[in-house]
């Protein structure tokens, strides 16, 4: 099977003219976010751009002797890919520039964002996806019943103003939250932008409900929309998927079929199915039934008590909770107390998978690591 790292090998010599920029080019060139560019990459407004390769060069040259540790969660592919792209004639001279980055714990945010010019006329806005701090999980959750997120307005604001500073045609895209910002971000910017948008990629993020979907902003773009899955979906059904969306294959199993450099390339596309399998179809019914059975308001008790348990451990990150006491039955129940019965046991559930998750995410922790120098 032939995945996104072997589209770079094979495909990094060939030129945008000959092959023009798809789907894969979108996935592999929104993993730059992972790597942090800070100092590297000028911000909004900072000034021209550098290339690819002096991007991800400078990057390893910062941690040169290190072991880089993206996350708990960011597939140790990343920085294979990262490092082929620095070398390869397609993507090395490729310019990027307004990197954007913000955690914040007192708005519960994570927004990260960078803007990258392909050579062939057109801008390419990419949104990060979750990374493992619990403040951005926290975020995640929040989309179940709030109608923003903080990074959903930083992301139509960063559309907007690097928008704003070229006439150029747009992508938009995204992987995981990045796929969700990316509809969010070109669904809210004003009309010239969005009019000047050319397609929008959201690879296996959190979807959105019938309220936004019938929205006329996001009708006006309807049909610029990619919204692809693998076929057994974890973080894309965490949120409704009212929108349309196309189904890839992955070679994964279950949740790790979330990194998209399992999924399978066939020349310039993923590879398509004609539907989510049966766990996937189980696990999204499963969900939908639970969501619309309770209402905005339990909604928010039930992230809010979630979180409370995870951020009790004192972990800051689910790589630092992989090492935290969270079996701790006592302290389940003592967090969870005054929900109703239905909630609670959800809760629950949802909290020994994430341990049986990052049990399984810890074992192969060496194996998400890279030797920098």
């Amino acid at each position: 099977m032939y995945t996104a790292i072997d589209y770079i090998r094979w495909r990094g010599g060939i030129s945008l003219e000959a092959c023009p920029f798809n789907e894969v080019d979108y996935y592999v060139l929104c993993k730059l976010c992972c790597l942090d560019l800070q100092g590297i990459v000028p911000p909004p407004g900072g000034g021209e751009g550098v290339t690819v390769k002096y991007a991800v060069d400078s990057f390893f040259e910062i941690h040169r002797g290190e072991r880089v540790n993206l996350g708990a969660l960011v597939a140790k592919e990343v920085i294979i890919a990262c490092r082929l792209m620095a070398e390869a004639p397609r993507f090395r001279d490729m310019k990027v520039y307004a990197y954007a980055n913000n955690i914040d714990e007192t708005k519960e945010e994570q927004f990260c964002a960078l803007t990258i010019e392909p050579g062939d006329g057109t801008l390419y806005i990419t949104f990060r996806g979750t990374d493992d701090t619990i403040v951005a999980w926290k975020e995640n959750f929040k989309m179940s019943y709030c109608d923003e997120v903080p990074a959903q307005h930083d992301a139509a604001r960063y559309l907007t103003r690097t928008a704003s500073g070229s006439a150029k045609p747009i992508r938009v895209g995204g992987h995981s939250k990045g796929g969700n910002l990316s509809v969010y971000a070109a669904m809210k910017c004003p009309k010239d932008i969005q009019d000047r948008i050319i397609e929008i990629y959201n690879f296996d993020g959190p979807g959105f409900g019938k309220s936004v979907v019938q929205e006329p902003a996001y009708q006006c773009i309807r049909d610029r929309i990619t919204t692809l899955l693998p076929q057994t979906p974890v973080v894309g059904v965490l949120m409704e998927h009212e929108e349309s969306f196309e189904v890839t294959k992955s070679e994964a199993f279950g949740p790790f079929q979330h990194n998209g450099f399992r999924w399978e390339v066939e020349g310039p596309s993923f590879v398509r199915l004609g539907s989510v399998s049966g766990g996937g179809r189980y696990l999204n019914d499963r969900l939908g039934e639970w969501v619309d059975s309770v209402d905005m308001e339990q909604r928010r008790i039930f992230v809010n008590t979630l979180f409370d348990v995870l951020q009790s451990t004192g972990a800051k990150t689910l790589t630092e909770l992989s090492d935290a006491k969270l079996r701790s039955a006592r302290t389940i129940i003592r967090t969870t107390r005054g929900l109703d019965p239905e909630t609670r046991a959800v809760l629950i559930r949802t909290i020994w998978l994430l341990m049986k998750l990052l049990v399984t995410f810890k074992r192969s922790s060496k194996s998400q690591e890279c030797a920098a120098c």
